[in-house]
């Protein structure tokens, strides 16, 4: 983000950080497997570790309050659209979003499916006119906030060189403005789709190549990561993030939003860790502070009491 982008966003109206989810539940499907992981972590030191994170409802909340919350590209089609476009939006949504999630569709089938539904919806946002100006009060009108310790998370990433990379399928220019105090640290990158202006600043296109569900997992294919890798996702097709990278060791971190509305056994399989009922970001702090040496009072938070017999055997050798 250059500059003079930066100079337009404002200061935020209402709080982007959503409140603690006293909700939050923790489970852990294999304790020796968790217990392992977690210790090559900490013995590996924060110079070899890495955060790997998809950003709607991972670093999003799911819901606030009785509403569901609002991915990226939502919130940039109740800002920017109405009437019948906003309308063509939401049957798209109601269509597409059950073959997403569903595990039972074929791969191929899927994507095919997925990149028919990005492409309509892309078509939609923009044939209005969009300028980078309007992204902020998108938001702010939006209901769109960041879990809590979204914060913390990133401020102990940045003290410590802990690269913390985002792989999003959302609409990166509305990730940059939910995280602009925070564009500055060094090792925070944002790979996502973005909506590419003219020179009035009026958005024109879209980023090449598009980046889906479902092709996540080309963003590391050339690209060196650390040897240990933390990744968050809130879909099991996120684990696929870190397919094609070159890594030792990942502890996978799920945000289980709803439990009653997902295959719970689908998701015990593919994380080793998950955070229930749209929860917060607590847990994250926790491992970082083991790996980095840091502070952490566990008994701030109730719902990480159960961790405590996994950190007697936390010593680094």
């Amino acid at each position: 983000m250059s500059a003079s982008e930066n100079a337009n966003i404002k200061v935020h109206r209402r709080p982007i950080i959503a409140p603690y989810n006293d909700q939050e539940a923790i489970l852990i499907p294999n304790p020796e497997v968790f217990r392992r992981k977690l210790h090559d972590l900490v013995n590996g030191g924060s110079h070899n570790v890495e955060v790997i994170s998809d950003y709607d409802f991972t670093l999003s909340r799911f819901r606030i309050g009785n509403q569901k919350g609002k991915s990226t590209y939502q919130v940039v089609e109740a800002g920017a659209l109405s009437g019948d476009k906003l309308q063509e939006t939401h049957d798209l949504y109601s269509y597409y979003h059950p073959i997403e999630v569903d595990p039972h569709i074929p791969h191929d089938e899927k994507e095919r499916l997925m990149h028919e539904w990005w492409d309509k919806s892309n078509e939609i946002i923009l044939s209005v006119d969009i300028h980078r100006s309007m992204l902020y009060d998108f938001i702010m009108d939006s209901n769109l906030h960041l879990r809590h310790g979204v914060d913390r998370v990133l401020h102990h990433c940045d003290r410590n060189l802990i690269p913390f990379t985002i792989i999003s399928a959302g609409c990166g220019n509305i990730i940059e403005v939910s995280l602009e105090e925070y564009l500055e640290h060094e090792k925070l990158e944002i790979h996502s789709n973005f909506m590419i202006g003219d020179c009035e600043g009026r958005y024109t296109h879209w980023s090449e190549p598009a980046l889906r569900t479902l092709n996540k997992n080309l963003v590391l294919r050339d690209r060196p990561v650390k040897p240990n890798i933390i990744l968050l996702g809130d879909m099991i097709s996120d684990i696929k993030m870190i397919e094609h990278a070159t890594y030792n060791d990942a502890l996978k971190i799920g945000f289980l939003n709803e439990p009653s509305s997902y295959v719970l056994d689908a998701y015990k399989e593919a994380y080793d860790i998950l955070i229930l009922n749209d929860g917060n970001m607590s847990l994250i702090e926790l491992i970082l502070s083991l790996v980095t040496g840091e502070a952490f009072n566990i008994d701030d938070y109730p719902s990480l009491q159960a961790l405590k017999d996994y950190l007697p055997s936390l010593v680094r050798n």
